[in-house]
């Protein structure tokens, strides 16, 4: 192996360096962002009827229209808050496990950064009303924003070995990186947490040729086990793209003015754009389990398993919350807490079997081994319990070895009584 491929693949001072730098980015990151909810949840519970409000907040006739259909601000406010944690949560969470055991190289590197920076920073507003910029410290946003965005086009080149493909996109990548950092210093648009035009488009070139570049690299470049491993990431990819596109076209080139349109894409349309911006994460989980793109069976299975859970759960609570809600408010005539203590009570119930049920379904897909295997060392253990003919034994015996070990052979010597 050449010098150049051992700097590219394997760890190195630069590498260390660039964990350590993602390790502190998430950090700030992370506690700008809880930091933030709070305050976010409170500017989306008022209406405003400014000539700028914060992303996202209704105007006063689009409240009007939500309390018509039996919605309140705060019920919204939370489902937004809720939306952008469970974004940032499980974006968060894949960098995590990245870092802490994906291989020591460049594009784990990045793409750990990517996600980390899309999470709690690019696809996110909470982090707007955080430490960083509670004082109108704009730049600060913008700047991590930018490089969040920034991140993600390199990562569309560089992986999955780290290098550029094709060769001259390097120079298209020079200009944007220059647009990042200049843009918070010399463009001050009318939202002090937006980005320029010319950044906007120059940023939408970058991601339809990073996406090209990408089926290239996968078509006439990869070898057949890359092609293996990286092509669901590639479908998630290219999803994440057309979400980043359209969000950056709908919700900040061409904005709608207040009404039925807007609250609709604030609601209906926010909520299938997450689920397909969870594409992404999702198809790079289904990679490694599938493909053994790394080997972090584990730590993903366990991580897969709480994702899930969080999301039922999740959807459990506020769905009952509101049930709870209105058929308190049909019998007594009042808001009541009680639907909040139900809803709670009924959560804590479910946790274990909703848990244990996941955890099923998720071995049966993704671990079909180590499923078969519990399940024949569940059936052995019965069977002990019950049987008495020795040979009978004997023959159980050999088969769970085989079934959970899966020798090349298998065979069983006792001790002859003395």
């Amino acid at each position: 192996m050449s010098a150049r491929n051992r700097s590219v693949t394997e760890g190195g001072g630069l590498v260390f360096m660039g964990r350590l730098a993602w390790l502190i980015v998430t950090i700030l990151l992370l506690t700008n962002f809880i930091s933030g909810m709070r305050p976010r949840y409170a500017e989306l519970s008022i209406p405003c009827a400014a000539a700028t409000c914060p992303y996202y907040a209704l105007h006063p006739r689009e409240a009007a229209l939500l309390a018509e259909a039996g919605v309140s601000l705060r019920a919204y406010a939370g489902f937004h808050l809720l939306a952008e944690i469970i974004l940032a949560g499980a974006l968060t969470v894949l960098a995590f496990i990245i870092f802490w055991r994906g291989p020591r190289t460049w594009s784990s590197v990045l793409l750990a950064m990517t996600l980390s920076l899309f999470g709690l920073n690019f696809m996110v507003e909470t982090d707007g009303v955080g430490f960083l910029t509670r004082n109108a410290i704009s730049p600060w946003d913008r700047w991590f924003g930018g490089f969040g965005g920034l991140m993600f086009v390199y990562l569309l080149y560089l992986v999955p070995d780290g290098r550029f493909v094709p060769t001259r996109a390097r120079y298209l990548l020079l200009v944007l990186t220059a647009m990042v950092a200049l843009d918070p210093l010399l463009v001050a648009p009318a939202d002090s947490s937006g980005f320029s035009v010319p950044l906007y488009a120059v940023f939408i070139v970058c991601l339809v040729t990073g996406v090209a570049a990408q089926v290239y690299r996968f078509r006439y470049v990869s070898s057949p086990r890359q092609r293996q491993q990286t092509k669901w990431i590639l479908l998630g990819l290219t999803i994440l793209v057309a979400c980043m596109i359209f969000y950056a076209l709908a919700y900040e080139l061409f904005l709608l003015p207040p009404g039925p349109a807007r609250l609709t894409l604030y609601t209906i349309v926010y909520t299938g754009l997450l689920s397909l911006l969870l594409v992404f994460p999702f198809t790079v989980v289904f990679s490694i389990l599938q493909y053994r793109l790394w080997d972090v069976d584990l730590v993903i299975n366990r991580a897969l398993v709480y994702t899930m859970l969080t999301l039922v759960l999740a959807a459990v609570y506020f769905g009952s919350v509101i049930l709870f809600q209105r058929i308190t408010i049909r019998v007594t005539g009042t808001d009541s807490d009680l639907a909040v203590v139900f809803s709670t009570l009924l959560i804590a119930a479910l946790f274990s079997p909703v848990r244990r049920r996941v955890q099923d379904s998720i071995d049966r897909r993704f671990f079909r081994r180590k499923y078969d295997a519990q399940r024949a060392l569940t059936g052995f253990a019965q069977l002990t319990r019950s049987q008495v003919d020795l040979d009978e034994m004997h023959a159980a015996l050999l088969d769970v070895v085989e079934h959970t070990v899966q020798p090349e052979s298998v065979s069983l010597w006792l001790k002859e009584q003395t």
